[in-house]
């Protein structure tokens, strides 16, 4: 670590703060208290496995990317529900 500070001209200081692990932040809090982000998550836990299965069987196994996902919403009725 030394020799990166010494190579990018920092402060000695500079190398306590390179060896600490980096922490992610949750953008959320755990449960999600956001009904609309709660229920996301709720369909993901149930129906997850299934689209990943499916997943699979169409593309294959493998890790899929989440960068070049599109998500389709839509607004549905029902006579006993009405609009959703």
């Amino acid at each position: 670590m030394e020799k990166l500070v010494k190579i990018l001209e920092l402060p000695p200081e500079y190398k306590g703060i390179l060896m600490e692990v980096p922490m992610r932040t949750p953008a959320q809090p755990w449960p999600p208290t956001d009904p609309f982000i709660y229920r996301l998550y709720e369909a993901v836990l149930l129906y997850g496995s299934a689209i990943k299965d499916v997943t699979h069987e169409m593309f294959g196994d493998g890790i899929m990317s989440m960068i070049d996902v599109t998500i389709h919403v839509d607004k549905t009725s029902t006579a006993t529900r009405g609009c959703r």
